[in-house]
């Protein structure tokens, strides 16, 4: 019920987002932030309503642990978004990155001296000797990876739907209703054929609906086929991401544990997240690279009788100004190349060429779209091989459904 709830609160964020860039305009997306004010006091005032029940653990607050663990996750996230996995060489030699690697490394040996002497670690150390434990873990890490591929969503739409920028976060309400439906039926199926089978049938729908935004979106272009992926991705996100992973953590540790170890799999699963980005933005990045060059040669090939003896597009390219390019979006990259090559052109034949350039508006944003796609295909595969990996992990996971269900029953007995 909890992950329905969520997949509500996913429709409305993007969306309300969408209609907030759109009265404010994209370039004053800092209005996105605004919204959390009125959200937080919410929050704080309906705090006050909830009764507040203290734990009857007498232990001190770890919070030596607190601020070790800190510098841990701190150090290793912050390199992790510096890390660039297709230059990983020159990366992980930048100072932003090396130094922080090199203080998660020497604070992993002081956390575990520090919790292996705490009354009541921040960090229970036997999660990770646990072989179970770890599994839930992993996999959750894996999860954390995969939820990242929605991010790019949005702007996957607005580029294969040729939807002006900002209006994308309207297409993650068809993936969050999916999930709304899948997370409590995720829930049932828990309860029914435990969570080794309720985690393959969530990874499978992952990988079915990452290739099928690899391979078909990309080049079947339109809403019913995009429509399709986001349905999958959603079914997939629902069925693997809340109850089977905390029912998998919760069986493995003692009841009073419960909260430490799904702060765990959180933290696990925060640190996928933020792993994500710098290997799924690269494949756009790279795409991104060769969107010039092809531009270039499909103007290169309509201009050639008209350009002056020697010169070329790729020539007049070079002299010109395309940083402007690096913020481009299907929808004005054919306005901003005509302002990129105006400055390098010969007034003889400037009028010629910018006209040629408008006329030729469906071959430029044509071959954006599929450049840009061949960076969304790649990442979309890649999501669908980390997925492909969480599906075969779920082998390794061992469950007595009956002997669970009947525990549980047995326990919620007493509890009443």
């Amino acid at each position: 019920m909890v992950g329905g709830i969520y997949g509500i609160a996913t429709i409305l964020g993007p969306t309300v987002g969408s209609l907030i860039l759109q009265i404010a305009g994209t370039g004053s997306w800092g209005w996105l932030f605004f919204i959390n004010a009125p959200i937080c006091l919410l929050i704080i005032a309906l705090t006050l309503k909830l009764p507040n029940e203290k734990s009857e653990n007498n232990s001190p607050m770890d919070l030596k642990g607190s601020v070790v663990l800190a510098g841990v996750i701190g150090s290793l996230m912050y390199a992790l978004t510096k890390v660039d996995l297709f230059n990983l060489g020159s990366s992980l030699a930048s100072r932003s990155v090396w130094p922080f690697l090199l203080i998660f490394i020497a604070l992993i040996p002081v956390l575990i001296f520090v919790e292996k002497r705490a009354a009541d670690p921040i960090l229970n150390l036997k999660y990770f000797t646990n072989p179970q434990m770890l599994m839930a873990l992993i996999i959750g890490f894996i999860v954390g990876i995969g939820m990242m591929g929605m991010v790019f969503v949005p702007q996957f739409g607005e580029n294969v739907l040729m939807l002006k920028a900002g209006t994308g976060g309207y297409l993650i309400t068809f993936l969050a209703v999916f999930s709304g439906i899948a997370a409590p039926l995720s829930g049932k199926m828990l309860d029914k054929f435990g969570e080794r089978t309720t985690l393959r049938l969530g990874f499978s729908f992952t990988v079915a609906g990452t290739l099928w935004m690899s391979l078909v979106v990309t080049k079947l272009l339109g809403f019913p086929s995009l429509f399709v992926g986001l349905a999958l991705m959603g079914l997939g996100v629902g069925f693997s991401m809340g109850a089977p992973l905390n029912y998998m953590v919760l069986k493995n540790v003692p009841k009073e544990e419960g909260t430490t170890a799904l702060a765990t799999l959180s933290v696990i699963r925060s640190i996928g997240v933020t792993l994500s980005p710098s290997l799924m933005i690269g494949f756009i990045v790279a795409a991104g690279k060769n969107v010039q060059t092809n531009l270039m040669d499909v103007l290169g090939k309509s201009f050639a009788t008209m350009m002056p003896k020697g010169m070329t597009m790729g020539s007049l390219s070079a002299g010109s100004s395309f940083e402007s390019l690096k913020h481009a979006d299907v929808t004005t990259i054919t306005d901003l190349l005509k302002e990129a090559l105006s400055s390098s052109l010969p007034e003889k034949i400037k009028p010629m060429i910018i006209s040629g350039i408008e006329q030729s508006r469906g071959a430029i944003e044509a071959t954006f779209q599929s450049t840009i796609n061949g960076g969304y295909a790649m990442m979309f595969l890649a999501a669908a091989i980390i997925a492909l990996i969480g599906f075969a992990l779920t082998f390794l996971i061992k469950e007595n459904e009956k002997k669970d269900l009947v525990s549980s029953q047995n326990l919620h007995n007493q509890e009443v």
